[in-house]
């Protein structure tokens, strides 16, 4: 059996994500994302919040909803 030490309880993971997204948004102007680089970086770390909940939840994290392509 593993020590608590060594396994990490997955709240924290949750919570140390999401002070990651605050984080960000503090440092940003008007604390939104405005540049594509910034949206980028803003939706990798809901993703990994979003992979930690799941991960706290025990169940797999649902597919987005991705828009279909448009038929040329």
């Amino acid at each position: 059996m593993a020590s608590p030490s060594s396994t990490q309880h997955p709240q924290r993971a949750v919570d140390r994500a999401n002070a990651a997204i605050r984080a960000y948004l503090r440092g940003l102007p008007g604390r939104s994302p405005g540049t594509v680089e910034q949206r980028a970086e803003y939706h990798k770390l809901v993703d990994a919040y979003l992979a930690a909940v799941a991960v706290r939840d025990g169940r797999p994290r649902e597919a987005e909803d991705e828009p279909e392509p448009v038929a040329a």
